[in-house]
Order: C-alpha cells, then sequence, then structure tokens
C-alpha cells in the first residue's frame, strides 16, 4: 500500500479525463462502483428481485459471491498497461502514467521500503498497486475488472428475468462481485471464468470461511422452496466454495445488506428491517441525550440520521409502515421525557405543531428514487432489466 504524493494528483487529475471516456465506452453497465447516476443498492436490489422473480415462476435462484484479495494494492502493473492499450486509452496517456509508476532513464518510479523490527529496509520498486487516493484509481479499476466481466458475459447464460431480451450474468460494486445464474453448471462455470481470467492478470479469489467467496442455491419443490444439496462448486485449482443455505439461517452480507439464499417463504428482508428498526431507535436516543439540544434541532438531528439509514438500506429493502411506527414510537417517547410533547402524537408531525418528518418519508423517498434510478438507466443495465420485468409482472398480475 502506497501513498499518492498531491504533486502526482495534479497530474493524473489531466490524464483522468481520458481514463473516464475510455471507461464510459468500455465498461458494461453491470459495473455500479465509481459510476455516474449508479450506487450499491441498485445492485442489492437486483439480487432481491432475482429471488423474488424465482419465487414466481417457481424457478431456481442461485448467487454466486466474488472476492478478489486485496484487488486495488495487488493489479500488476504490465497487465494494467496491456489492458489500458487493448481497451483504447491514449498512448501519451499510458506512457506518462506508465513513467509516474515505473520512472525513466532520469528517474525513479515508485519505491517502497519494508518496515521490520530491525528498522526499515532498503528501498525496492513497486511493481503493484494503483496508488492509495490516486484520482485516476476508480477508472483504472474499472477496465481491469471489464475483462473478467466481459469474459462472464461471453461464456456464461446468466439469470433469465421474464420478457428480457437478454440475461443477467453478473453484477459489479468496484470489487465486489455478484454472479447470478438459474442453473448449477452455469454457476460452476461463472466461478471458473472468474477465477481463471482474475489469475491470468495476477489476481486471487479469497476464500475463508463463509465471508469471501460463497454460493447460495435455492429451488421449488411442490410449492416449497429447498436449498440445492449434492453439489459442490470448486474452483479450477481444487478449492470447495462454501455453500450458504436458508435451511442453517445462514446469510451473506453483500455490500453492506445481509442477503438470504433465496424467498425465504417472505422473510428474506426481515433481518434488514429489524436491523434498521435497532440502528434508527439507538440513534434516536443518543441524540435525545445530547445536553442542551432544542425541539429543532432535535428534529435536524434525528432527521439526518434517519435519513442516513433508511435512506440507503430502504433502497433496496422495503420498510414497512409498521417498522416505521416502531421508530418513531421511540422518537416521541424521547420528546416526552425531554417535556416537548404531551399526548397528541399528531402534533408531532404537524406544521403548526413540533413539525418533524416521520420516517416512513425518508424510506418511501429512498424506495421510489431507486425505482426511477433504475428505469432511467442505460438499456440493457441489470437494475433496469430486473426492475421492468418485475414492473410488468406486476401490472399484469393486476390486470
Amino acid at each position: 500500500l502506497w501513498i499518492q504524493s498531491h504533486s502526482c494528483k495534479f497530474v493524473v487529475r489531466m490524464l483522468n479525463v481520458n481514463y473516464e471516456a475510455v471507461c464510459d465506452r468500455v465498461v458494461t453497465g453491470a459495473q455500479a462502483g465509481f459510476s455516474e447516476g449508479m450506487n450499491a443498492p441498485g445492485q442489492t436490489l437486483v439480487a432481491r428481485l432475482q429471488a423474488e422473480h424465482a419465487m414466481n415462476v417457481r424457478g431456481m435462484c442461485l448467487r454466486g459471491y466474488v472476492d478478489i484479495q486485496t484487488f486495488f494494492p495487488a493489479v500488476v502493473q504490465k497487465v494494467q498497461g496491456e489492458v489500458e492499450r487493448a481497451t483504447g486509452v491514449a498512448p501519451d496517456v499510458r506512457r506518462v502514467m506508465m513513467a509516474l509508476r515505473e520512472g525513466t532513464r532520469h528517474t525513479q518510479g515508485v519505491m517502497g521500503r519494508y518496515e521490520t523490527m530491525y528498522g526499515l529496509s532498503g528501498r525496492f520498486p513497486i511493481r503493484r498497486g494503483l496508488g492509495q487516493g490516486c484520482i485516476a484509481s476508480p477508472a483504472r479499476s474499472k477496465l481491469m475488472l471489464a475483462v473478467v466481466q466481459r469474459a462472464v458475459s461471453k461464456l456464461c447464460n446468466g439469470y433469465k428475468f421474464t420478457g428480457a431480451r437478454g440475461a443477467v450474468p453478473m453484477l459489479m460494486y468496484a470489487d465486489d462481485g455478484l454472479l447470478l445464474c438459474d442453473n448449477v453448471a452455469d454457476l460452476q462455470l461463472a466461478f471458473e471464468c472468474v477465477w481463471l481470467v482474475s489469475s491470468i492478470m495476477g489476481n486471487k479469489l479469497g476464500v475463508l470461511k463463509k465471508k469471501k467467496c460463497a454460493w447460495s442455491g435455492t429451488y421449488w419443490e411442490g410449492g416449497e422452496e429447498r436449498d440445492i444439496t449434492g453439489w459442490e462448486m470448486t474452483f479450477p485449482d481444487g478449492t470447495v466454495i462454501p455453500q450458504l443455505k436458508d435451511s442453517d439461517g445462514e446469510t451473506y452480507k453483500y455490500l453492506g445488506t445481509p442477503l438470504k439464499g433465496g424467498f425465504a417463504n417472505g422473510t428474506a428482508q426481515q433481518h434488514m428491517r429489524e436491523k434498521c428498526v435497532s440502528k434508527c431507535k439507538r440513534l434516536i436516543w443518543m441524540i435525545s441525550n445530547l445536553p442542551d439540544l432544542t425541539v429543532e434541532h432535535m428534529g435536524d438531528c434525528v432527521d439526518l440520521a434517519l435519513g442516513g439509514i433508511l435512506g440507503y438500506y430502504g433502497r433496496s429493502t422495503i420498510i414497512r409502515w409498521e417498522d416505521a411506527e416502531a421508530i418513531e414510537k421511540v422518537r416521541r417517547q424521547a420528546l416526552r421525557a425531554k417535556g416537548y410533547l404531551g399526548y397528541d402524537n399528531g402534533f408531532t408531525y404537524s406544521a403548526h405543531g413540533i413539525g418533524h418528518k416521520h420516517c416512513y418519508a425518508h424510506a418511501t423517498a429512498a424506495l421510489v428514487d431507486q425505482i426511477d434510478r433504475a428505469l432511467a438507466g442505460g438499456y440493457g443495465e441489470p437494475v433496469r432489466v430486473a426492475v421492468e420485468s418485475m414492473y410488468a409482472a406486476s401490472v399484469y398480475k393486476l390486470g
């Protein structure tokens, strides 16, 4: 891990214009990290809708979670240079970036020293890493990761939503990947593609119990969702990929949201709802215990706190009215404890009263905004494909 100097940042900021232009041209819509108008909850929403869709059609719901070990510090600079050449980064931009990293005949490149128990080691050249704090690191990383995405998209079928022209084989948010499939053979192939291409580029996939690379799969039989059994996912080197099972209550924390393997009898979002309610309650009590806080300041602080939590998780998890009321009950208790509120609950939210904002407004606004973002997304983007398909299915059911 090495730090980018400020003078180097100024130069790289000018080069980054070309990198961003190339990313807009070659990086697929499945990459939501460092991309304008896209966010992490959008990727989580696709996973939610996959489980809902599989429940509707009584199909298989398979997911593969991909974690590339220490991706940003581990990128091989020579490989990065070849990827940039193949994707059309301007030759002069590549030469300047290579000179900054590896040096020239007259200048040194990036050098490092190990800190040992006997002191610092001698200097040595650093041939890996995109640079901590480098302005161009996000764009350059997307070019590298797009190689993996294109391999999976070309060789794997992915998950097919009803009515969609294409399938969704893979989601990416920075270096966190999610494979979506509807049969075990396709998921095995997808894992092999990711492992093979990543290994060729000098990166490794991490397997640590069930917290790094993992997979889950469910199918429907007799109107009941069941875990897939009797199948072992492995990488080409023989490493076994751990399986998550709904029957054991296991979840995978993907982009901050714990996901179950499938529909889970309608309880797939319950854990996240409970977590949201608990976080919001705790923050309300923490804010209310601050000294010398007026009712107006308390309202502003609570709105900011709840807006941050519900504005993120509420984009991919449905916060129900009863969940919001459980949160607001704590707010009203806190107001009464400080002597700001009697027994008229409506006075809390009335414009002629205290004028606080109900947290249900934060949750619904976040969800509506996420759906709008999805429908306004680029043609073929996974989140747009999933939302349009489920939207059409819901309209069809309503007649």
